[in-house]
């Protein structure tokens, strides 16, 4: 089957709906039936740790702040700037960000008494809009992410990647084939989106697909050498779903494909790359990929 024809949209995560009235919620427990907000929290239970959080902070294919089950949109709107401080605070890794740090990232044009007036006001009105003045703090001119009351999607991959990459080691010395990690599943996509990426969040975003990449290779090297080539060729698929800009996952399966003799999709595998990254990056597929399309 062509790789084209197989290639699909991601399906979007299901937006979270407000809870019912109290009435209605009694209802429904009475007849066994799940609120939105439970529905919702049950979905992330195995993904989260088991736990329910008070703050949920999705940042890798999109963002998303989910309050107490409840998505931010629909509880009220948020200023893109308070936004901007809270993924600041994510892209500078979440613990002991230095305040100076950020306000020269977000206010790099304002000077000192005003970057500090500006700063306390924002973390202020940040800290009203998630409801909870415990979920950010501030000491000793450093801001962190409360870990007892706060999910970070970025965070639990990096713990997830680095449990993942040392079992991958291991199984491919033995040469047996496990099942994916946690790690991958949980790398939704780029780090704030597909959308322009701000020049202090870029760093951090290629940081983490690099990890991506890493754990997706690895993932493919295991089934091939268990001799499942079907199995690796579908799974780099996948990982380009995710992250159309993972460069080195088109490589590796156009080198597949015409290992194969499969040219066509070879071909069309650089298509789409050069589609995506000129889209999303304004950039052309580098001379590595060059080679593996025009090589014999």
């Amino acid at each position: 089957m062509c790789w084209r024809s197989r290639h699909s949209k991601r399906a979007r995560r299901q937006q979270s709906v407000p809870p019912a009235a109290g009435r209605r919620r009694s209802k429904q427990r009475k007849a066994g039936i799940a609120s939105p907000a439970a529905v919702r929290r049950n979905e992330n239970t195995e993904r989260r740790g088991r736990r329910i959080w008070l703050l949920e902070i999705d940042t890798l294919g999109k963002v998303e702040i989910v309050i107490d089950g409840q998505s931010l949109e629909t509880k009220r709107k948020a200023s893109h700037r308070l936004l901007d401080l809270l993924k600041a605070i994510v892209a500078f890794g979440s613990e002991e960000v230095p305040v100076a740090k950020l306000s020269d990232a977000l206010w790099p044009d304002a000077d000192g008494d005003a970057t500090q007036e500006t700063f306390k006001k924002s973390l202020a009105r940040l800290r009203q809009l998630l409801g909870v003045e415990e979920v950010v703090q501030l000491q000793h001119g450093c801001v962190s992410l409360n870990r007892e009351l706060c999910w970070v999607d970025t965070l639990a991959f990096e713990v997830a990647v680095k449990r993942r990459e040392t079992q991958c080691a291991a199984e491919i010395s033995d040469k047996r084939l496990g099942q994916d990690g946690l790690g991958i599943s949980t790398y939704k996509g780029p780090f704030l989106g597909l959308d322009t990426c701000p020049p202090w969040a870029s760093p951090y975003r290629e940081s983490l697909r690099r990890r991506f990449v890493r754990l997706c290779l690895c993932e493919a090297e295991r089934a091939q050498a268990d001799q499942q080539v079907d199995l690796a060729r579908r799974r780099l698929e996948q990982a380009i779903e995710v992250d159309p800009l993972a460069e080195p996952i088109y490589q590796r399966l156009m080198l597949l494909h015409k290992a194969n003799g499969h040219h066509a999709e070879v071909a069309a595998l650089y298509d789409h790359c050069r589609f995506a990254l000129g889209r999303w990056a304004g950039l052309r597929p580098s001379p590595e990929t060059e080679v593996i399309l025009h090589s014999t």
